[in-house]
């Protein structure tokens, strides 16, 4: 499975986790507004565009998902509801994000 588009006609979906299963687009999940908590570990997610303005996306998890970009998980007005986030690879790459999200409260791990 690469796509998850089948999912974008669930509005009340409010928890999904995607663990292992080759995932590559979750742009589609932009319409589940009551997604609140989001596995993307060991998929093959490279951007987090689609996610960013999900009103109750409270906890993500992207160990090992070879996200590009994590610039949208700074930017204003974005990932406002973010509570958790579980990323190796942002702590690693990107100590300028994650210091910005503890700053607004956001545990990062």
């Amino acid at each position: 499975m690469t796509r998850v588009s089948a999912l974008a006609g669930l509005p009340s979906l409010s928890v999904l986790d995607l663990l292992k299963t080759g995932v590559t687009d979750v742009s589609c999940l932009q319409t589940c507004g009551r997604l609140s908590e989001l596995n993307l570990n060991f998929t093959s997610v490279t951007s987090l565009e689609g996610l960013a303005d999900l009103p109750c996306l409270a906890t993500l998890n992207c160990n090992f998902a070879p996200v590009a970009d994590y610039t949208v998980l700074g930017e204003s007005g974005k990932f406002e509801s973010l509570k958790e986030i579980q990323c190796s690879n942002l702590i690693n790459t990107r100590p300028d994000i994650t210091e910005l999200l503890r700053g607004r409260g956001v545990e990062v791990w």
